[in-house]
C-alpha cells in the first residue's frame, strides 16, 4: 500500500496494513474510496474503534508540486479540526500528521456510513429526506459562513 516505515516507542512497523500518526497505531481493513488527491481507508485503533483514514501520496506529484499540495493539505486538516465541533454535519478530525520522511499526509477521521452519492442515487427524495438534507446543509453553510471559510453568501 505504500504507508511507508513507521515507529512506535523501539518497535518497528513495517507491515503495509499498519500506519502511525502521532504515536497512535492504525489497522488497514479495506479501502473505502480513492480520488486524486488521496485514499481514504476503513482502519482500527489500538483500542477496537473503527475510523476513517485519508492518506495522501505525495509522491504522486511532480516534485515542484510538494509543497503546494503538502500546504493543502494542513489547510484542510486545521479547517476541518476548527469546523469539527461547530456543527454536527462536519466530519470530527481525529489526528493528522505529514511525514516528509513517507512523503504521506494522514487524516484520521470519524468513520460514517454510506455516502450522498448512495443516498441520491434511484428514486427521487422524498419531502422528509429532502427537508433533512436542506437543514443540514444550511447549518454547514452557516458555520463555514461564520468561521469565514469560504465566499460569503450575502451580497
Amino acid at each position: 500500500m505504500g504507508l511507508g516505515l513507521s515507529k512506535k516507542g523501539n518497535k518497528s512497523l513495517n507491515d503495509p496494513k499498519r500506519f502511525v500518526v502521532n504515536g497512535h497505531t492504525y489497522k488497514i481493513i479495506n479501502i473505502v474510496g480513492q480520488g486524486g488527491e488521496a485514499t481514504v481507508y476503513q482502519c482500527e485503533d489500538e483500542n477496537g474503534y473503527r475510523h476513517a483514514a485519508k492518506v495522501f501520496y505525495f509522491s504522486r506529484f511532480p516534485p515542484q508540486q510538494l509543497r503546494q499540495r503538502v500546504d493543502g493539505f494542513l489547510k484542510e486538516a486545521r479547517i476541518l479540526r476548527y469546523l469539527s465541533g461547530r456543527s454536527p454535519h462536519f466530519v470530527t478530525l481525529v489526528d493528522y500528521e505529514y511525514k516528509p520522511s513517507e512523503n504521506v499526509g494522514y487524516m484520521v477521521m470519524e468513520l460514517g456510513t454510506g455516502c450522498l452519492r448512495q443516498h441520491m442515487q434511484g428514486l427521487p427524495l422524498n419531502d422528509q429526506a429532502r427537508n433533512m438534507f436542506w437543514r443540514q446543509i444550511v447549518g454547514i453553510l452557516k458555520a463555514l459562513e461564520d468561521a469565514q471559510i469560504g465566499n460569503s453568501m450575502k451580497k
